[in-house]
């Protein structure tokens, strides 16, 4: 019998997805099966209010993410580079607070959640 997380997962190759240029310094991969994502956090602020708000993400198959023929891990600094429809944005691989700048969305693996913050550099 499937398991209904795992048959959930393979649903996600049916979202909008995009390539992605996916670097650690002068080495990269072309990701081809990228969907964006956000997440919500809630948190103070310097005056103790309560905010909520959004980071975005990228949703990644784990397979796809091999650099220098190696199955490789994100890690803060990393960079992604997004084009589409003309418009070309970078972004680095960075955590928030407290937080990995990425994790598993699954318990087989087979999906990481990669938290980006766009930076102007192109």
């Amino acid at each position: 019998m499937t398991d209904i997380l795992q048959a959930a997962m393979g649903l996600l190759r049916l979202l909008p997805h995009r390539t992605i240029r996916y670097s650690r310094g002068e080495d990269y991969v072309n990701l081809e099966n990228a969907t964006i994502g956000r997440t919500r956090i809630d948190y103070e602020d310097e005056h103790g209010v309560r905010m909520v708000g959004e980071i975005k993400n990228y949703l990644i198959p784990t397979k796809d993410l091999i650099i220098n023929d190696s199955l490789t891990e994100p890690k803060e600094g990393d960079v992604i580079i997004d084009t589409n429809e003309g418009t070309t944005k970078t972004y680095w691989v960075m955590g928030t607070e407290g937080s990995e700048a990425s994790r598993y969305t699954d318990r087989y693996h087979t999906m990481l959640r990669v938290y980006v913050r766009e930076t102007d550099e192109a």
